[in-house]
């Protein structure tokens, strides 16, 4: 991690980095900091029925992202919507994510995350996050 990030965000970001589903899928940390967070995943094993990458498998590495890129405030976030736009098929090896803020309110935030095959941006999704109060 980049930044100093107090005791409570760094627990709170472990937990979200030992998500069973997550590590399952090969998903791993490339850099994570307040601005932005990266993540990769493998692709083996994780083509739909025409041979190329699941939209599934795409979108669990977006949400995953924005899991941790809403989560490094002092407020617990949940998604409350997350929509996904598919722009190409997925044929490469791995996976890589960058996310995005583009809003932090008092209640409420909203995150673009950007999903890419090599140098081709193939999903972008926008994820808001509900603050959840003590």
């Amino acid at each position: 991690m980049n930044d100093d990030f107090p005791d409570d965000i760094l627990e709170r970001l472990a937990t979200i980095a030992e998500a069973p589903f997550a590590l399952a899928n090969g998903i791993e940390p490339v850099s994570i900091s307040r601005d932005e967070v990266r993540l990769r995943m493998p692709m083996a094993g994780k083509q739909n029925s025409m041979g190329v990458g699941h939209g599934a498998a795409t979108f669990l590495l977006a949400d995953h992202t924005f899991a941790y890129a809403s989560n490094m405030g002092p407020e617990l976030q949940v998604a409350i919507s997350c929509h996904i736009s598919y722009l190409k098929p997925v044929r490469g090896k791995e996976l890589t994510s960058v996310s995005r803020r583009v809003h932090d309110g008092r209640s409420s935030s909203l995150y673009e995350i950007c999903v890419f095959d090599g140098n081709d941006l193939v999903a972008v999704m926008q994820g808001t996050g509900h603050k959840l109060k003590g």
